[in-house]
């Protein structure tokens, strides 16, 4: 399912900021694309301002870069939605500019997960219900 990688300069975004912003990345994707919230990842890389540039010198502080792996096959309307509401309300649970705010969703041929090959788009209820018992329970999937 999705992954996506929030970067920023260490110390731009607070851990509130952080988990608010999951909050957002996760809703956006999960209701978008009408999956469970448990199916989403969203990992933060805290860099060092002098390890980050744009336009060859250190980025400022409040710069925030999303990166999504998602399957392939969802829509371009479906993307630019997506990238649209992180961009939006991200920059509203952060206080982050939205022009602050770079947003890229990338199209993923083939995953796995919890150690098994994922279907396309839509077939989730069936890679689901063939997971293990053990990693059903460890997750708290129903």
């Amino acid at each position: 399912m999705p992954t996506y990688v929030v970067t920023a300069s260490k110390n731009a975004l607070s851990p509130e900021a952080k988990q608010a912003l999951a909050r957002v990345i996760t809703a956006t994707h999960c209701e978008d694309s009408n999956i469970p919230f448990y199916l989403c990842q969203v990992v933060f890389q805290d860099v060092e301002p002098t390890q980050q540039f744009l336009n060859a010198e250190p980025v400022t502080v409040d710069q925030i870069w999303v990166r999504g792996d998602v399957r392939a096959g969802r829509s371009e309307e479906q993307k630019t939605r997506i990238i649209e509401r992180i961009v939006r309300e991200g920059s509203q649970v952060t206080g982050v500019s939205e022009s602050k705010f770079w947003v890229y969703i990338c199209d993923i041929p083939r995953m796995a997960e919890y150690g098994r090959i994922l279907g396309p788009p839509g077939s989730e209820p069936e890679f689901i219900a063939n997971l293990p018992a053990d990693v059903r329970a460890r997750f708290n999937i129903s």
